[in-house]
């Protein structure tokens, strides 16, 4: 994302901006300069000799790919890593590839929302079973015929028993629906 060029004694980083063709600058004096960021936001664009970067910041990847969903460029689901259950949020995710700006720079997985009809109930049954969902569901894992991630495995989807789950999750979510926006 920048190169270093040694001019004049000082060292500057050249930076290819996501929307601007061609080369622009940090300024020598800026305390970003010094940083070599990997990711940086800026204000505006001063041109003088050169194109200079005004009020810059370091930012964060994720946040490129979380609040810039114009510029950013999402892949389809990862099977790797395999989307999990966030009981923070209390959703199914899954993990994407983002790619930013014209240049389709790529920027590190991001976590997303799953909107896989099925695999998200399948996902959601494997958390509930483990105990993630309800901590005291943990504690039948002994019982269980089979280990939770079976209900993601998509060998599986002509079991009964993981079929009527996943069927009853689904039918669950849907009253709940109805009721909470009804």
């Amino acid at each position: 994302m920048f190169e270093i060029e040694v001019q004049a004694s000082l060292l500057l980083l050249i930076h290819i901006l996501a929307f601007v063709q061609g080369l622009v600058y940090l300024h020598p004096r800026s305390s970003v300069a010094r940083l070599a960021p990997e990711y940086i936001t800026y204000g505006e664009i001063l041109q003088t000799t050169r194109a200079y970067l005004r009020h810059v910041s370091i930012c964060k990847a994720e946040w490129l790919a979380g609040s810039s969903e114009y510029h950013t460029t999402l892949s389809k689901p990862l099977d790797d890593p395999s989307p999990f259950y966030d009981s923070k949020l209390d959703e199914v995710r899954c993990w994407t590839q983002p790619s930013f700006g014209v240049h389709l720079w790529q920027l590190p997985l991001f976590s997303t929302t799953y909107s896989d009809k099925h695999g998200k109930y399948a996902v959601f049954a494997a958390a509930l079973l483990n105990g993630r969902v309800i901590p005291e569901l943990s504690q039948l894992q002994g019982s269980l015929v089979a280990a939770p991630a079976t209900c993601m495995r998509s060998d599986t989807s002509g079991i009964p028993r993981v079929n009527n789950l996943i069927q009853e999750l689904k039918v669950c979510t849907c009253m709940n629906y109805v009721l909470t926006f009804s």
